[in-house]
């Protein structure tokens, strides 16, 4: 059950119990832009807030600001909001990790499916809605609204599985997890200061990392490309749990080479970005962390 509201109207009209775990989403014109709809359900009922300006999700903002949130990847959710992780939050993101590791991929779409709760979105073409977006000031189907409730409804089905408030009660990774998220928030909202000659001590002993990480390939190849690397080793998957799988279990060393040379070159990639700054400015970004 969802009651669609505009951002007035729920302030006014609502009152949600600061105790109860409320369980939070958001969609946005395009990654990180234009907040257009707040989700937040609690005991059972979900509020569709529509955000129709900065000002309305700034009032938002406000509300949230004391209650429990659960969000699902909220680095992404908090960063494009700018706000700061509220005195309660949970991440059900991280507990699902470390409660259901055979799942490997993360995203909420795949995380639904492996607990077997599509019935949510029974009815809805998903790939469709999630193309269309939630364009801000724009008419939400009820379609969209529905496919946009059933995701936190998603969220409270895996609050409430044993293993996962078992995780949320007492495993260290996941308090850390949380810790990390709460000061990655802070990083965002204030800059980071670098270093410049410590960054290209790193930048040039990465580089030399990946020269020798590289050398050890066949001729010709770039491990960086899906194509070359399952034609290399004859499988149809050339991620990283495939190349994990067969170097650990199959002694394949091509296979280890591979993912060393593609860690060597994400880290060149990653730190060419910090050169000839002394401060830098971001946001964390979700795909990171999948």
């Amino acid at each position: 059950m969802y009651k669609t509201m505009t951002t007035s109207s729920f302030l006014k009209e609502v009152q949600l119990t600061k105790d109860l775990p409320t369980f939070a989403d958001i969609e946005t014109d395009g990654l990180y832009i234009n907040c257009s709809l707040i989700q937040l359900r609690q005991a059972g009922l979900a509020y569709m807030v529509t955000t129709t300006s900065t000002e309305d999700v700034e009032r938002m903002k406000n509300y949230m600001q004391d209650l429990h949130l659960v969000w699902y990847n909220a680095s992404y959710d908090l960063g494009t909001l700018n706000f700061k992780v509220t005195p309660k939050t949970d991440d059900l993101f991280y507990a699902i990790k470390i409660a259901y590791p055979a799942i490997q991929q993360f995203s909420l779409d795949n995380v639904v499916s492996y607990l077997g709760y599509q019935d949510l979105y029974e009815g809805l073409d998903k790939k469709a809605l999630q193309k269309a977006g939630f364009i801000r000031n724009a008419y939400l189907s009820q379609a969209q609204l529905r496919y946009a409730a059933a995701d936190v409804e998603a969220l409270e089905r895996i609050w409430n599985l044993p293993k996962i408030q078992k995780v949320i009660e007492s495993n260290l990774a996941y308090k850390l997890g949380i810790y990390a998220l709460e000061e990655a928030m802070v990083w965002q909202q204030n800059g980071l200061n670098l270093l410049p000659d410590v960054v290209e001590t790193y930048y040039a002993d990465t580089l030399k990392l990946v020269d020798s990480t590289w050398a050890k390939l066949p001729t010709g190849l770039n491990p960086r490309s899906p194509k070359q690397v399952k034609e290399l080793l004859s499988t149809d998957s050339s991620d990283k749990a495939t190349l994990i799988r067969l170097a650990i279990n199959d002694g394949n060393e091509i296979a280890e080479y591979i993912l060393a040379a593609r860690k060597a070159s994400n880290s060149l990639s990653k730190l060419s970005k910090f050169r000839g700054f002394d401060h830098m400015l971001g946001r964390f970004s979700p795909m990171g962390t999948s």
